[in-house]
């Protein structure tokens, strides 16, 4: 390993010498640190290089010392330098609306599938009722009551419909052959 740039200056003597127990095959700084590893015939060796780690390197290009958020933000921006701007477009009159056409239909189909609106507001108010029998939680248990008393009743007419349907549904069916001893093979 030699001390100064072998491009500008031939170098006089090595910087460093080290001895291996055989031929090396490979070796490799560590980024930013004095860490040279080098690949041997009997395995491998670390050895420290003195001034060999770059003393002052650009936070911005490659931080040794990064959080996971700036490498993450790294990577987002490596990532868009590589796709063209003219794919990347953006319209600053979408950004933070809700899509109030996609809300609406979840509410109708929340609606339907329920058989009353939740969300609609109950028009009842409570009568205050005389000294020391009118609390605010007695109130609001009453309101509550009243407000739900409508999905109430359109919720039993439903169940009362679904069952006289299951009840007339067995009706229908025709009354059973003679069984036979063979019809505890069929399915």
């Amino acid at each position: 390993v030699h001390g100064k740039d072998v491009s500008v200056c031939p170098p006089e003597k090595p910087y460093l010498c080290h001895r291996l127990p055989g031929p090396s095959h490979g070796l490799r700084f560590c980024p930013f640190e004095d860490v040279l590893g080098v690949g041997h015939a009997q395995g491998f060796a670390s050895l420290l290089v003195p001034g060999a780690g770059e003393p002052n390197f650009d936070a911005l290009e490659n931080n040794p010392f990064r959080s996971r958020r700036q490498r993450q933000e790294w990577e987002v921006k490596a990532f868009l330098e590589k796709i063209p701007s003219e794919l990347i477009t953006l319209d600053p009159t979408q950004l933070g609306q809700v899509d109030p056409i996609s809300s609406e239909q979840q509410r109708e189909e929340r609606a339907e599938r329920l058989g009353y609106d939740p969300e609609a507001k109950a028009l009842f108010s409570p009568r205050r009722k005389l000294k020391g029998r009118d609390s605010a939680g007695s109130r609001l248990k009453r309101r509550k009551k009243m407000a739900t008393e409508g999905q109430r009743a359109l919720l039993r007419k439903s169940l009362a419909s679904k069952a006289e349907t299951q009840l007339v549904a067995p009706q229908a069916k025709p009354p059973p052959a003679k069984k036979s001893v063979l019809d505890r093979f069929r399915k």
